[in-house]
């Protein structure tokens, strides 16, 4: 049990030493890239040990089919889940410059694999991507068309966000984001499984004046195993972060610009005037970003200050520390 706190807590470290790296003047893209791959091997371990698990249990030719198939089904059958749940449409003739925007962007970016466009019927202004070997597509929300409507966006801004998006296609972070995400997923449902199966033992089991003690044995193991889970999905969350980072940076490098930041900090301001509900906002936690003392904790207290810019329980980095990552890449761009 301890081993997987270690793994979650390590993911973390590992982002927090990429950002004291990027403060020392390392090489941004690679600093990041060397911390996904080193998050996904420590991510190895948890995957490892659920294999085991249900080999012992369902033995190995159903652990295998049970693992596959579950990264078969979330892979073929994911985009059209989530469009369909998502409610989207196409664009409209008055909504033709993103169309024509999205173009740009594939072009700048040298991509040129079909990618639909699409508009999501949704009042908070965000953006998210979906992709397979065999569909690809860009959602925009109607919100934040809307901020463009009121002048709080303009159309570089939208241009650098769609550029973002294209970033997580052509690295593949839906992908990755299912595999990393089989650990804590299937070790919840394991232990969920579990944990009802030992209560409802417990329960026939003083109903009838029997041996609880497997209903208490698979009970203590569903709870740990559900704890287990929680642990794991932190190093999960620190590899999404990460790859965030990187679809930031693939914007950068694509619109020449550090519109992105610029982007998440004028859709942060506008959520605050509005009062809309952070937590259904686009990006988390841009209250700080304003500020220079935040930034300024690194030079006075050395590598410890860049633990804050890490969010343990968020698959978003803060906008604080993505400014901070875009600002350095566009400098030696």
């Amino acid at each position: 049990m301890w081993w997987l706190f270690f793994v979650g807590l390590g993911v973390v470290l590992v982002e927090a030493v990429a950002y004291w790296l990027v403060g020392r003047g390392a090489a941004v893209s690679k600093t990041f890239t060397f911390a996904t791959a080193a998050s996904a091997a420590l991510m190895l371990f948890p995957l490892a040990g659920l294999v085991l698990l249900i080999a012992w249990a369902l033995g190995w030719f159903w652990a295998t089919a049970a693992l596959v198939g579950f990264f078969l089904f979330q892979y073929l059958m994911g985009p059209r889940l989530v469009l369909n749940r998502s409610y989207v449409r196409l664009p409209t003739w008055d909504e033709a410059w993103l169309v024509e925007t999205f173009r740009e962007v594939k072009q700048d970016a040298g991509f040129n694999k079909r990618v639909e466009l699409y508009i999501a019927r949704d009042p908070f202004p965000n953006a998210f991507a979906v992709s397979n070997a065999f569909r690809r597509a860009v959602v925009v929300n109607e919100g934040l068309l809307k901020l463009v409507d009121a002048g709080v966006l303009d159309k570089e801004d939208v241009k650098a966000i769609l550029a973002h998006e294209l970033g997580h296609i052509v690295h593949r972070d839906n992908t990755y984001a299912i595999a990393a995400s089989m650990a804590p997923y299937m070790t919840y449902v394991v232990g969920f499984g579990a944990f009802l199966f030992g209560v409802t033992w417990l329960k026939v089991a003083f109903e009838e004046d029997d041996n609880p003690l497997p209903g208490i044995g698979l009970t203590v193991f569903g709870g740990v195993l559900l704890l287990l889970s929680f642990l794991v999905n932190v190093g999960v969350l620190g590899f999404l972060r990460m790859r965030e980072h990187l679809a930031d940076l693939f914007s950068v490098k694509v619109t020449r610009s550090t519109k992105i930041a610029e982007a998440l900090v004028k859709m942060e301001a506008a959520l605050e005037v509005l009062g809309v509900e952070r937590r259904r906002a686009v990006k988390p936690d841009a209250r700080k970003m304003l500020y220079i003392l935040p930034m300024a904790y690194g030079e006075l207290f050395g590598f410890v200050s860049y633990l804050f810019l890490t969010k343990p329980l968020s698959s978003h980095p803060s906008t604080e520390a993505r400014y901070y990552v875009v600002e350095r890449y566009y400098r030696r761009l």
